[in-house]
């Protein structure tokens, strides 16, 4: 990054207010003519530091389904799950990682071993039909049993937004 006033330019984008004239008074916040506030958040996006910004809708308001989904997946079977995912407008985030904390059941609750689950990826659709349509899609792509996926919805959200500080 440039220096301290890409830090101000990501806070303020991260707790903007709709508004007329935005980047006119985004940047006479900054310090910033308008042109040089838009030149510095496409620099930012272009360094890959600002993935993007825009609008979040409440995915629950609007009537859709959404949830955390985990898969036990081969090796070989990551090249497929790259193509699905690349056409799937549904999924915001896919991670591979590995748990190394849970290697056995727990007594007290009645929790999967998770070790084994590497792929974890969130999916949204349109209604419950859709989803559960795009989970048996999933599966049958895969080619993978019902133990080697976790369908996990939220029950609360704690957190939305992001400031950096």
């Amino acid at each position: 990054m440039q220096n301290n006033i890409d830090w101000k330019i990501l806070k303020s984008l991260s707790g903007l207010q709709l508004k007329d004239n935005i980047f006119d008074e985004l940047g006479k916040d900054l310090g910033l003519s308008s042109s040089d506030l838009v030149k510095r958040i496409s620099s930012l996006k272009k360094q890959g530091i600002l993935k993007r910004w825009g609008i979040h809708l409440n995915s629950k308001a609007l009537g859709y389904e959404a949830s955390l989904v985990a898969l036990k997946l081969e090796e070989e079977k990551l090249e497929i799950l790259k193509k699905w995912v690349s056409h799937e407008t549904g999924v915001t985030h896919c991670y591979s990682r590995r748990f190394t904390l849970l290697t056995e059941k727990n007594e007290d609750f009645d929790i999967p071993e998770l070790i084994n689950f590497n792929i974890w990826l969130t999916l949204t659709s349109k209604d419950s039909t859709t989803f559960k349509n795009k989970i048996i899609h999933l599966k049958q792509k895969l080619q993978i049993d019902p133990d080697s996926i976790l369908i996990l919805p939220s029950q609360k959200k704690y957190k939305l937004r992001t400031n950096f500080v």
